[in-house]
């Protein structure tokens, strides 16, 4: 059995059908002046854009931006000028502070030294004078005084001396303390009752056993009592420059350093 082709058998045809595309019904992609695809969304920054460059008819946003940009210039450097000037107000008033301050520091260091000074007159009293003088310094160049109350006494005296214009190498201290030593034996109150002053009626008094003439004699203003420490060595060492020409050349302190031992002034 023959069997014909299914192109002349009507029964069996395929109708024919248009299959180009067309384009008013395909979704084609818009084109758009500056770019294909879709629109992207709007933001604040590109609106921002939009409005101050968008043409001739918003371009007064861009000058009005200029404008507010060029106030807020000038409002900062009013406030740097104004920062730099604030150091040169408030310098002012912490220096002057300090110089006050200083200026009342000094006022009272003065007033206190004076004190100082009007208690050192007031030694001659007793022990006052004593204590201010072991606060204070020697006079250089006279030696080192020891240690102690008798030191801080001869450091006084030495003071005292060297205001009224006795040479510092004319009353070494560690002499003046050997004339001590052997004299009264650092007692301010020891006095000789059987020596040849003591029979004539003025017996050798206090640290340096001066005689009440002698003391009398070479004694400083405001330092009139013999049985004063610093009082008695004032008058002892002037009496030993005005006669030997310095303690070191007393008799005594000559014998000490020649090794025939101590001898009374």
């Amino acid at each position: 059995m023959s069997i014909s082709s299914l192109s002349n058998n009507a029964a069996f045809r395929i109708p024919q059908q248009d299959l180009t595309p067309r384009v008013s019904e395909t979704q084609a992609p818009s084109i758009q002046a500056g770019g294909c695809g879709a629109k992207p969304e709007s933001s604040p920054l590109g609106d921002l854009f939009k409005d101050s460059f968008g043409g001739a008819e918003k371009g007064g946003g861009l000058q009005q931006f200029l404008e507010g940009a060029n106030e807020l210039l000038q409002t900062l450097n009013q406030l740097k000028d104004l920062l730099q000037e604030i150091p040169d107000l408030g310098g002012d008033s912490p220096a002057g502070g300090a110089e006050a301050a200083a200026g009342a520091g000094g006022a009272g260091g003065a007033g206190a030294g004076g004190a100082g000074g009007a208690g050192g007159a007031g030694g001659a009293d007793g022990a006052g004078g004593a204590d201010a003088a072991g606060a204070s310094a020697g006079v250089q160049g006279a030696g080192e005084a020891p240690e102690g109350q008798v030191g801080d006494w001869i450091k006084q005296a030495q003071q005292a001396l060297a205001a009224a214009g006795v040479p510092a190498d004319k009353m070494n201290a560690a002499d003046i303390a050997r004339i001590i030593e052997h004299e009264s034996s650092g007692n301010p109150n020891a006095i000789n009752n059987w020596d040849s002053n003591a029979q004539k009626g003025t017996p050798s008094i206090g640290l340096m056993q001066t005689i009440q003439p002698t003391f009398d004699a070479h004694k400083l203003p405001g330092h009139d009592d013999i049985r004063n420490p610093v009082d008695n060595i004032i008058a002892g060492v002037r009496y030993a420059v005005e006669r030997y020409g310095s303690v070191s050349n007393v008799p005594g302190i000559q014998g000490l350093n020649n090794g025939s031992g101590y001898v009374g002034y």
